[in-house]
């Protein structure tokens, strides 16, 4: 149910920070069960999660075309099929706090972003070495799907890391949890700890390890910022700094100051 083809364009930087906004019922529920939900690709609003587009179907046809029946097969596979075996936990890629995701993904003024890197991210997953196996972190590409290739092939499953241009913005760093078991290595997966779903998968977290610094949403209420460092600090036991969004920092520049 795979393809590896070429190489990366580049290599990932690791030190790179990377941000998950999300509602406050979502961090709760991260800090009540130290866990983060990979999603189901076929269970993801975009319609073109997992395509194949033109030009790279062309591409792999003709490379393959003299190999084997076999070779032909994984070009032809049912790509909607795949999708149920294919569980993704996304991020943003950015230096710092983004505004619009703020608007998008934080939805009220009662919303959380967590801060880390994506070594962290990576370290902080709590997966057996079967699970790790299957386990691809990459960020998103964002190309033409009727005419532009993959751009980014060494990994077993490039499909899931390209996206069409309009959700460029997101800038998105994926982890993919391919549940190939029982499919190419004949393993059982119900010797694993972790529970493949029907929507998704839970992945246990080192979270000290995971949240590097937490920001709380632009423009929330005193009572809302103060709860949240009790949840993180006094409730949970973490050792984890709670800012503020640095939306909400005074202005550097006052012109009425600088002219009085």
């Amino acid at each position: 149910m795979s393809l590896k083809l070429r190489s990366k364009p580049d290599d990932l930087d690791k030190s790179k920070i990377i941000w998950r906004y999300i509602d406050l019922s979502k961090f709760l529920d991260l800090l009540e069960t130290e866990e983060l939900f990979f999603c189901r690709v076929d269970k993801l609003f975009d319609n073109h999660e997992g395509a194949i587009t033109k030009a790279q179907r062309e591409l792999d046809r003709a490379i393959i075309k003299s190999v084997s029946y076999l070779g032909q097969r994984i070009i032809d596979i049912d790509h909607e099929e795949d999708k149920k075996y294919a569980f993704v936990n996304c991020w943003h890629l950015s230096e710092i706090e983004d505004y619009a995701m703020w608007r998008i993904y934080g939805a009220s003024t009662n919303s959380i972003a967590i801060r880390s890197t994506i070594d962290a991210f990576e370290k902080s997953l709590i997966i057996e070495p079967a699970v790790r196996k299957q386990l691809d972190i990459e960020r998103v590409f964002y190309i033409d799907h009727k005419k532009e290739e993959f751009k980014l092939i060494d990994v077993k499953n490039p499909q899931y890391f390209h996206k069409i241009k309009i959700y460029k913005y997101e800038k998105e760093l994926r982890a993919l949890i391919k549940n190939e078991f029982n499919l190419e290595d004949h393993s059982d997966e119900n010797h694993l700890k972790i529970k493949f779903g029907e929507y998704g998968v839970r992945v246990p977290i080192n979270i000290n390890m995971l949240i590097k610094e937490i920001y709380v949403s632009p423009n929330c209420p005193e009572w809302f910022y103060s709860m949240i460092k009790k949840l993180v600090v006094k409730r949970y036991n973490h050792k984890i700094e709670i800012n503020r969004s640095i939306a909400d920092n005074d202005p550097v520049f006052n012109q009425r100051t600088e002219h009085a």
